[in-house]
């Protein structure tokens, strides 16, 4: 499947639903019973800035 264009990984779980992961921030962005369903989601996923892991291991907010 090229949904996320290499953004979003993939995973069948057990129950036949589908998870997309961002490959970004590593969210689970949505969980649906087919990988078309996942698209919505997708398209409307922002990355949380706190989430995504910096170049350094240091993810604590200088404030």
């Amino acid at each position: 499947m090229n949904i996320g264009e290499g953004r979003f990984s993939y995973r069948r779980n057990e129950h036949g639903t589908y998870d997309s992961i961002c490959m970004r921030c590593f969210r689970t962005v949505a969980r649906r019973y087919t990988e078309n369903d996942l698209r919505e989601d997708e398209r409307a996923h922002i990355c949380e800035y706190w989430l995504i892991p910096s170049s350094n291991g240091d993810n604590s907010q200088n404030v």
